[in-house]
């Protein structure tokens, strides 16, 4: 079963970036996982080359000092078996830092603030941005109206490919975390390819037919991945089933509808349900294609910079990058679901 060991949540001390704490405490309280904090302090080689030695020296000296102590403050927040390590990076660019320290390191989850100090109109700052476009971990971005607020339903928008389903893989050990059910969402593109005459009627697509041909997609997807120990078992009712998901404790199941839309913008969409539906969503950063058609560079990155929930992104693995690579000319010019 995939599950949450190690959490980092990279802090500013914002109120903004303080969001996370909460969140990140009540996820390491249901899977039994460390939290470590990191705090990247700006460079001031630009500025301190015009000072004296040691007055450079005393700067940085202090500003080290004032982030470790608000980093031993912040771990206050959580109870001590959940406590991991601090650590203070220098880097003019925080996200480079972050992403430097994930590497080589067996984090499960980033969660951090939505926005930082440096506020935008844009619902994720700068830096959140940029750390989810180089993480190569799932990054859970949050505010503080997520704090103390149930999660019923998680949303997860696919486009019927196997790098869209990586975020459904992740979804429910969260789904089961939080007692929550599971929205898979499919926009049908009412006009896709390369030309404005690839188009098809929003009334022609039989929703069924779709519903089966994902179902079975996600059946072959788990079935060839048994060491995630999930399973889609369908209902009797069309549209709605069951993730089976084996734990340490035992097994549980997580209920899964499927909802099928079309538009002209599938971030539209999935901004639009997601207001009214659900309380988190969780998305791959890339979809069909890997590459010809990618996530980031269009849908995921619209709806995580303008959709007003917390959401978590996924970047597959290069294992699956590889196996869903295809020719830049090829792109479907159709629905991809028959």
């Amino acid at each position: 079963m995939k599950t949450i060991k190690r959490i980092l949540v990279p802090t500013d001390f914002s109120h903004g970036a303080e969001a996370a704490y909460a969140i990140a405490h009540k996820l390491a309280v249901k899977f039994g996982a460390e939290i470590d904090l990191i705090h990247v302090v700006p460079s001031m080689q630009h500025f301190m080359r015009f000072m004296a030695s040691d007055m450079n020296i005393e700067l940085s000296e202090k500003l080290l000092e004032n982030a470790a102590g608000k980093l031993k403050n912040a771990m206050t927040n959580f109870d001590d078996e959940n406590r991991g390590e601090t650590f203070i990076k220098v880097e003019r660019k925080p996200h480079l830092s972050i992403a430097d320290h994930t590497e080589n390191r067996d984090y499960d989850l980033i969660v951090m603030g939505a926005k930082g100090g440096h506020e935008t109109k844009m619902r994720r700052g700068g830096v959140t941005r940029h750390t989810i476009r180089t993480s190569r971990i799932p990054v859970l971005t949050v505010d503080r109206g997520m704090i103390g607020r149930k999660i019923n339903d998680i949303l997860v928008p696919t486009d019927g490919s196997d790098l869209s389903f990586t975020a459904l893989a992740e979804a429910v050990p969260l789904a089961v975390a939080f007692d929550s059910d599971i929205t898979l969402l499919y926009v049908a593109e009412m006009r896709t390819g390369l030309t404005d005459t690839a188009n098809f009627i929003p009334a022609e697509i039989q929703k069924d037919k779709v519903y089966h041909s994902l179902v079975d997609r996600i059946q072959k997807y788990f079935e060839q991945r048994k060491d995630q120990g999930i399973s889609f078992l369908k209902k009797h009712n069309l549209f709605e089933g069951i993730l089976h998901m084996k734990t340490e404790d035992g097994e549980k199941d997580v209920r899964i509808r499927t909802e099928i839309v079309s538009g002209f913008s599938p971030h539209y969409e999935i901004e639009a349900y997601a207001a009214e539906n659900s309380d988190l969503v969780v998305m791959a950063t890339h979809g069909h294609t890997g590459f010809a058609h990618v996530f980031m560079g269009s849908v995921t990155e619209k709806v995580i910079e303008f959709l007003k929930k917390p959401v978590m992104t996924v970047r597959p693995a290069e294992s699956d990058f590889r196996k869903n690579i295809r020719d830049s000319s090829g792109v479907s010019v159709t629905d991809p679901l028959p």
